[in-house]
């Protein structure tokens, strides 16, 4: 286990740049296209002004640690230690300066090697009754199984300081986070991960255009942008280019990707479970359901049209394909443009994950990343919730400007309607309950078992009686802990 700690005591740098996702209306009608409201979409007014501050009470904690705990390999998004010049790190320096300056405490960081050990030491710290950190960035599967080992307070335990009316609290994540009054796992501007985690659609440029064709942004403005669309824009493109006669990751294709990739059920809004009074029930089976799988496995295997590649197998993956040219369109998260595509020469455009269909009023972005827990050995609440508003209100004025505007948008966009789809992006992205809580035991990840690693399996009433009984297994765990007295 690593430990750092920062001074931050240099001049602070406020960075503030207000999201605007009005453009892609002010652009174009954007029909059934248009977003539930995520509060971030406002013009700067005395309103906003009043909207942009914290209730938080001035206090001075004495120069106290605040001790974030996450993996090595994502500790950047939620500390620096120092200034590099690069924006992101900056943004991120000067955001906890700003509250180690106003509250007088300090932050520090630990950290494990792997997302395993650093569940595992969590739930061992908490079944210890000690206090080690106050802030955990867990693996979006692994930190729901502490909260429902009991490692996480209720968020709404610290109501009084932690204000979801706010916009650094997207509401309808807030809304699908929360079960009977009660969410043991955040998501908030105190990270840009549900930015980052975005799942979307890239597009090669100059070999859609080759084809005589154009990206289709018109489709996403008008909000015609549907799964039967996607599945037409990537008709046509497979070429044999090295020529050995075996459809091949070294091939051209019209779409690739990664089969366990569950974006199209939030997309698509295929309803997992159902929130009640009394608990959560199971939805999945109907109509949509069936349907979106038999397109995804013919799309995937039959059509000819796509790549899928595996991790532990492919020695050129998805990404790499699409990097070189070799497909017109690709599944991708958000962090992978940063991460791989801003380093190829394929001029790419960025797409929302498609509808079902015309009839769906809203796009969905599925975002996942690393959601946040309070732990439930916190001895003082005053400091835990203080702290976490402050890093949520100061990271959505500093830290999310600089990654989604001067990163994203003006750095590694290459064209204006993809700045609109950004922000369209952002807008529409939503947090899964059926898919963190889901510990791959219920039907969250279900596209994986569909889309397997021969021809596919389509047969979703014989997978649904196989399955129901864990899924139902696991929707009472949860149940028990979100209902409980």
């Amino acid at each position: 286990m690593k430990k750092k700690s920062t001074a931050g005591l240099l001049a602070l740098l406020l960075i503030f740049a207000v999201i605007s996702t009005a453009a892609c209306a002010e652009k174009k009608t954007s029909g059934d296209g248009k977003q539930d409201s995520q509060k971030i979409d406002e013009s700067q007014s005395s309103d906003d002004d009043d909207r942009l501050k914290d209730n938080l009470p001035e206090v001075n904690f004495n120069d106290k640690t605040f001790t974030i705990y996450t993996v090595d390999t994502v500790s950047e998004n939620y500390f620096a230690e120092t200034y590099t010049n690069e924006p992101v790190n900056d943004a991120i320096y000067n955001r906890n300066s700003t509250i180690e300056q106003r509250f007088g405490m300090k932050f520090a960081l630990m950290t494990e090697s792997t997302a395993e050990i650093l569940n595992s030491k969590i739930r061992n710290s908490i079944q210890a009754n000690t206090h080690d950190f106050d802030l955990a960035f867990e693996h979006v599967i692994y930190g729901p199984n502490n909260a429902l080992a009991g490692c996480y307070m209720n968020l709404y335990d610290l109501d009084s300081y932690l204000d979801f009316s706010k916009p650094w609290w997207p509401d309808r994540t807030v809304e699908e986070l929360t079960l009977n009054g009660k969410m043991l796992i955040g998501y908030s501007s105190a990270s840009n991960d549900s930015i980052r985690g975005c799942k979307v659609v890239v597009a090669n440029r100059a070999l859609v255009e080759s084809a005589g064709n154009t990206i289709p942004y018109d489709l996403v403005y008008d909000g015609k942008w549907t799964m039967d669309q996607l599945i037409a824009a990537a008709r046509g493109y497979y070429d044999d280019l090295n020529g050995d006669g075996i459809r091949d990751p070294e091939d051209q294709y019209g779409y690739a990707t990664q089969p366990v990739q569950n974006g199209f059920l939030t997309s698509c809004e295929v309803p997992i479970l159902k929130k009640t009074d009394t608990g959560l029930e199971i939805a999945v089976n109907n109509n949509r359901t069936v349907e979106l799988i038999n397109k995804l496995v013919s799309w995937y295997y039959d059509s000819g049209d796509v790549l899928v590649t595996w991790y532990d197998t492919d020695p050129i993956l998805w990404t790499d394909n699409f990097a070189a040219g070799h497909s017109a369109y690709a599944f991708a998260k958000l962090s992978m443009v940063s991460t791989i595509f801003r380093y190829s020469e394929v001029e790419y455009g960025i797409l929302p994950q498609p509808k079902w269909d015309e009839e769906q009023e809203h796009y969905r972005t599925f975002s996942s990343g690393n959601g946040f827990g309070v732990p439930i050995t916190t001895p003082d609440l005053e400091f835990a919730g203080v702290i976490l508003e402050a890093m949520s209100a100061e990271g959505y004025k500093q830290v999310i400007p600089v990654y989604f505007e001067t990163v994203l948008k003006d750095k590694l966009s290459r064209d204006d309607e993809t700045r609109d789809m950004l922000d369209l992006i952002h807008d529409s992205r939503a947090v899964s309950f059926a898919y963190i809580y889901d510990n791959w035991e219920g039907f969250g990840h279900m596209t994986g078992n569909f889309c397997g690693r021969t021809s596919g399996n389509t047969d979703f009433s014989s997978y649904y009686a196989s399955r129901v009984d864990s899924a139902q297994a696991r929707l009472e765990k949860i149940n028990d802990v979100f209902f409980e007295d």
